[in-house]
């Protein structure tokens, strides 16, 4: 198996997570022996995970497409799924907190931040394999970007989602270092899948990738980041709802979680699905946006919040619409179509990490 530069830096990644887990274990009090079990558990069961993901998720085009299913074992030929290794490290972390008789959460805590930090160097390192670029762009709002992508062949003046993935990853670990100061264990972890998740399902749409799909257009790593959004959710509106006068905020809350991702949904089908003659964008948006105010005033009514705030998130994917539309006006060239969907769909995820951390911040209070 020959040296390459990707391999190299995927192993840095890996070292970057152990070293940065390991300081972030020591602040929340977690012993040497419990990060060293750590470190011994998660290198092999992250690459394990990480393989078995895109085998599981690839099998059709191994027996079928090519029809050699004794290539799944060819580990130097490629093919590791993000998600798989991400997994890995949690179930490394939950047994090594188990093997030491202690609390997983500070464990998986000090996880989160070493996962963060590792994500950075991880999703530099993707255009050294081909990796973490997205759907050509024709917007002259982009043209910052052709320093970056004119002379990268085939990608040439196509999305860098990597470069957009290393910089939320990053602002991911700025905000879990200020979120540990002020919560309880396993808070920090439960912030961070709330995060990754919601960045995450945008920027799965952004990539203009072909592999690791479910059906059609749908991705196996979109749908996890889904699930890792919606357990810090479900984790912290059962503790909401123990509390009587938290219950109708909670029903409120999922009543607009709801309707985002539906609405997040409608968005992804019209910007990967195939024309459809049945179904019409502006209709069912008309109807989305109609739920996202219905709801988003029964939360504000639950939560009793009033004002211009309570409006704010039907104004802004309102204003990102008609943004995009004046700039499609006065400029012949451009993708602006895809940019208001991306725009909303991003809209739908930040409402729901904020109902998330909302509900971080009473459940701290509350415990």
């Amino acid at each position: 198996m020959g040296f390459t530069l990707y391999g190299a830096l995927a192993a840095l990644a890996l070292a970057a997570m152990l070293a940065v887990t390991f300081l972030a274990g020591r602040k929340n009090g977690v012993d040497y022996g419990c990060v060293i079990r750590f470190a011994v558990l998660a290198v092999p069961l992250a690459l394990i995970f990480s393989r078995l993901t895109y085998c599981l998720t690839s099998l059709s085009y191994y027996t079928e497409t090519i029809g050699h299913p004794e290539l799944l074992l060819q580990l130097r030929d490629g093919g590791y799924s993000m998600t798989g290794a991400m997994l890995g490290v949690i179930i490394a972390s939950m047994l090594a907190g188990k093997w030491c008789r202690r609390p997983c959460g500070a464990m998986l805590d000090a996880a989160a931040i070493g996962m963060s930090a590792a994500l950075i160097i991880a999703r530099l390192a993707e255009p050294l394999a081909d990796m973490g670029w997205g759907y050509p762009y024709y917007s002259p709002l982009f043209c910052f970007l052709d320093g970056l992508t004119e002379n990268m062949g085939d990608f040439a003046f196509t999305h860098p989602v990597f470069a957009y993935e290393a910089t939320v990853a990053a602002a991911i670990l700025v905000s879990l270092l200020i979120i540990r100061r002020q919560v309880g264990q396993g808070y920090t972890f439960l912030a961070f899948l709330l995060l990754y998740g919601c960045s995450q399902t945008v920027m799965e749409s952004l990539l203009n990738g072909g592999h690791m799909k479910v059906i059609h257009f749908v991705k196996v790593n979109q749908i996890a980041a889904l699930v890792m959004l919606l357990i810090p959710l479900v984790v912290w509106s059962i503790r909401l709802a123990r509390i009587p006068h938290f219950r109708r905020c909670v029903f409120a809350d999922w009543a607009l979680a709801i309707v985002c991702i539906l609405s997040a949904v409608v968005q992804e089908f019209s910007v990967e699905g195939a024309d459809n003659p049945y179904f019409s964008v502006v209709l069912v948006g008309a109807v989305m946006a109609g739920l996202l105010g219905l709801t988003t005033l029964l939360r504000s009514l639950a939560w009793k919040r009033y004002g211009f705030r309570r409006l704010l998130p039907v104004i802004i994917p309102a204003v990102i619409a008609i943004a995009a539309a004046v700039v499609d006006r006065v400029t012949d060239v451009g993708d602006h179509y895809r940019l208001v969907l991306w725009g909303i769909m991003a809209c739908d995820m930040a409402i729901l990490a904020a109902i998330g951390l909302r509900q971080r911040a009473i459940c701290n209070i509350n415990p």
